[in-house]
């Protein structure tokens, strides 16, 4: 079944995607977790914030993902969004997703909208 939002034109595409972070989320979605902690990480959960940066090419949207280097001792090698632990200085978790964009992958805030956010 394909998505109205590919019908749309790139500058539709935007206000399409606010719209709908914009609505709450459903109730069932939210709080999900499967528990799974790695050993030796009991206590407190560590706040982190990703981006799900959307880039608008001529060809059409493609996601930014990046790859977790192999030498890294959690999640080596992975593929993942953009993104990381939020610091005491972060203003927001949007803040923080932004800053880690930076470090990550060199992408300039000053060229991303955030368009909504999830919990």
């Amino acid at each position: 079944m394909p998505l109205p939002f590919f019908n749309l034109p790139p500058s539709a595409q935007r206000e399409w995607i606010a719209q709908r972070l914009a609505r709450p989320a459903p109730v069932d979605a939210t709080g999900l977790s499967d528990g799974f902690r790695l050993p030796g990480r009991e206590g407190r959960v560590t706040p982190a914030a990703v981006l799900a940066p959307l880039v608008n090419r001529p060809g059409g949207l493609t996601l930014l993902l990046t790859e977790r280097s192999a030498d890294l001792p959690d999640h080596p090698g992975q593929i993942s969004f953009p993104g990381g632990r939020v610091e005491e200085e972060d203003e927001s978790h949007a803040h923080a997703a932004l800053r880690e964009a930076r470090e990550e992958v060199g992408l300039p805030e000053a060229r991303v909208a955030v368009l909504g956010e999830l919990p």
